[in-house]
């Protein structure tokens, strides 16, 4: 409770706030990291950018979602392109979010769920990754171009598990 207060009373303010997370964008981060890498990308304008993205993805394996960044209305693409640039310069494992894919519960309408399966986004072209807990804890199972890994070692919490893609995705780029 203290902190709720800390920051009720000003005593305690973030440096700065967190960028609006859009989830549903993870998966171009890798792309966003590669086309920014071009001389000059920060000074195009947003719709040029943008256009540079969505070629990214036609020359990746992604390129059939090419039509979800179509989609995207004109007015919502300079707030996803700054959430991108926000957010590709973290450190690889802030870079990674977890989405859930499966569930166990029990009760009518499985009101008492919870998630034992999730999908990593975030992660280079080419590669995708899960997290599940079975067999005593969380495991990862990574895909590098459609060529899947085995289930690892088991961890304690979804966190050491992402810890330990992150450092792996890390060894992988050096």
């Amino acid at each position: 409770m203290s902190l709720l207060e800390g920051y009720a009373t000003g005593e305690f303010t973030p440096p700065r706030p967190p960028p609006k997370a859009i989830p549903e964008f993870a998966w171009l981060r890798a792309h966003y990291r590669k086309v920014a890498q071009e001389p000059d990308f920060l000074e195009h304008s947003a719709a040029e950018q943008w256009q540079e993205l969505v070629n990214q993805v036609l020359r990746s394996d992604a390129a059939m979602s090419w039509r979800e960044l179509d989609a995207v209305p004109v007015e919502a693409r300079d707030s996803i392109l700054a959430w991108l640039k926000a957010t590709s310069d973290l450190d690889r494992r802030h870079g990674l979010t977890l989405r859930a894919v499966a569930f166990v519960g029990d009760g009518p309408g499985m009101e008492k769920r919870r998630a034992f399966q999730y999908e990593v986004l975030g992660l280079p072209p080419g590669q995708s990754a899960f997290i599940a807990n079975f067999d005593g804890g969380w495991r990862i199972l990574r895909y590098i171009d459609s060529a899947s890994s085995h289930w690892g070692k088991p961890h304690l919490t979804t966190e050491d598990a992402v810890d330990t893609l992150a450092r792996t995705l890390d060894d992988d780029s050096t």
